[in-house]
């Protein structure tokens, strides 16, 4: 189907175990599925997830990722102009995925991606659903901020709405346009969010 080169990101969205492969990381029978692309496998023996346990759901209990994350962004744009998420973007990108009390803040969340190598730091690209993270104390207490993209470099966010002082002087959930300031990178929702 195509190559990638050394040391690129690529995103997954399940496994199936299959015919077995010897690579740069070992012996493995697994092979990934190229998130939103069900053609698209490559062998587990040739990608460094950082485990030797699958860090996908199997492809037969599996909603496939481009759904889950259609029906994120989805829910997400229907809740533009709320106030239910006042200081709760962590909550608000839970819920888009059917899901609720995984991570106690952004930066949780964050810091859990990045310990299981799935945060990229690229700034363009950023695929519809995927999580986008930033830090900036001055505004997130130290919690970091999480908002969903929905493509085109527009993404919607939780917990917005409250001006320096501290007063909310718009909707808690808004549609932002380009990145974040102290922008820290991206992921796909964990394989373990069950999606709507």
């Amino acid at each position: 189907m195509g190559t990638v080169a050394n040391g690129a990101r690529v995103s997954f969205d399940c496994f199936v175990n299959g015919t077995s492969v010897t690579g740069k990381y070992g012996t493995s029978k697994m092979w990934l599925r190229v998130n939103g692309n069900a053609k698209t496998w490559v062998s587990e023996a040739v990608v460094y997830t950082g485990t030797n346990s699958a860090t996908v759901p199997s492809c037969a209990s599996a909603v496939p990722a481009s759904s889950k994350s259609q029906k994120a962004v989805n829910w997400a744009k229907s809740k533009v102009g709320s106030n239910s998420y006042d200081f709760l973007c962590e909550r608000f990108v839970e819920n888009a995925y059917g899901t609720q009390g995984k991570f106690g803040s952004a930066i949780a969340n964050y810091n859990a991606q990045k310990r299981a190598g799935r945060i990229s730091t690229s700034r363009t690209n950023i695929p519809a659903g995927a999580l986008v993270f930033s830090s900036n104390r001055a505004w997130d207490l130290g919690y970091g901020h999480v908002q969903i993209s929905i493509g085109g470099n527009k993404f919607v966010s939780g917990g917005m709405g409250r001006n320096a002082a501290g007063r909310l002087v718009g909707p808690t959930v808004q549609i932002r346009t380009g990145l974040p300031s102290g922008y820290l990178g991206w992921s796909q929702a964990p394989g373990n969010w069950p999606g709507r």
